[in-house]
C-alpha cells in the first residue's frame, strides 16, 4: 500500500474544513455544518470512524472532541485506518476515551509537557485523566492556538460545547496536560505498511545478543536495508506486523521492519 504523504498542514486542513460544525439533535442531516442542530452529540466523524472499524462500537451520542480529531487524522490519511492509528498513535481500541487517548502517546514515547508543535494534540485535564482535546494550530507569542470538537467559542476549556471552533490558550496554562506528537514520519519515505495490527505487540523490544540486525523499509529479507541495529538497541512497536516482521519506530524516530525472532520483548536483554 502506498504511503500518503502525511504532514501537521495536511491534519491542520482537514480540521479548519470543519470550523462551525454544530453537532445534532438526531441522527439526521449529518453531514450539514449547521442543519438539526442540538445537543445530543450526534455527529458524521463518529459515523464515519465506526464505519471504519474504529473503538470497541458506536460512539455516537457521547462526547466526541477525541473522536474528531481521530477523523481528522483518518481524512488526512486518505481514510487509511491503519496509517491514520499508527501515526496518531492510536494503537487500542478504546481511542474514543481522552484519557485513553493521551496515554497511547505516552507508551509511544511522545508526550510532551511543553514546546507545543503545529499538529500536536492538545490534552486538557487535572492530574492524569484528560478532559477534553484538540489539535495544535499555532503557537505564538506564549499562546497556543487549537482548532477542537466539542467545544464552543466561548473563552477557557469548554469539553462539552457542541461545535467545532479555533480556541486559544496561554502555553502556561494549569488546564494543559500536554502534548501528544503524531508520527508523521515525513523523512521515511518509501517505508512500507504493515498488514494487521494486534495491540497484544505493542511495547518496548531490545535487539537479540547478535552480530546486527537488520532495519528494513518492508517485511521481507528482499527489502532494502535502512540501518543494522547493534544488541541492546531498544525500538517501540505500536502492534503493526506482517507475519514475523513487526513495524518498529527508533529513538530517533525512523520507522522499519525488524524479524521478531531477533527482538526480546522488554528494554534489556
Amino acid at each position: 500500500m502506498a504511503q500518503v504523504k502525511y504532514t501537521p498542514e495536511r491534519v491542520l486542513s482537514v480540521a479548519t474544513a470543519e470550523i462551525g460544525y454544530l453537532e445534532k439533535k438526531s441522527l439526521s442531516m449529518l453531514d450539514d455544518p449547521t442543519a438539526n442542530a442540538g445537543s445530543g452529540n450526534y455527529t458524521k466523524f463518529a459515523r464515519d470512524l465506526y464505519a471504519a472499524g474504529y473503538y470497541n462500537g458506536s460512539k455516537q451520542g457521547v462526547s466526541w472532541c477525541s473522536v474528531f480529531v481521530d477523523w481528522c487524522h483518518y481524512m488526512a490519511s486518505g481514510k487509511d485506518k491503519a496509517l491514520a492509528q499508527e501515526i496518531s498513535c492510536q494503537s487500542g481500541i478504546y481511542g474514543a476515551s481522552c484519557t485513553y487517548s493521551m496515554n497511547y502517546y505516552k507508551s509511544a514515547g511522545r508526550f510532551y509537557t511543553e514546546n507545543p508543535q503545529p499538529g500536536d494534540q492538545i490534552y486538557f485535564g487535572t492530574g492524569k485523566t484528560a478532559e477534553h482535546t484538540g489539535i495544535v494550530e499555532k503557537v505564538e507569542n506564549g499562546m497556543v492556538f487549537t482548532i477542537e470538537g466539542n467545544t464552543s467559542a466561548d473563552s477557557g476549556v469548554v469539553s462539552n460545547g457542541g461545535g467545532v471552533f479555533q480556541k486559544s490558550y496561554p502555553t502556561s496554562s494549569a488546564k494543559i496536560l500536554g502534548y501528544g506528537r503524531p508520527a508523521y514520519h515525513e523523512k521515511e519515505s518509501g517505508t512500507e505498511m504493515a498488514e494487521y495490527m494486534d495491540t497484544a505487540k505493542a511495547g518496548t523490544y531490545t535487539v537479540k545478543d547478535c552480530s546486527g540486525l537488520k532495519f528494513r523499509a518492508g517485511a521481507g529479507t528482499e527489502k532494502k536495508v535502512l540501518d543494522t541495529l547493534s544488541a541492546g538497541t531498544q525500538v517501540f512497536c505500536l502492534g503493526f506486523y506482517t507475519g514475523p516482521w513487526l513495524r518498529v519506530e527508533t529513538a530517533d524516530h525512523r520507522v522499519g521492519f525488524c524479524h521478531g525472532d531477533y527482538l526480546i520483548r522488554g528494554d534489556g536483554l
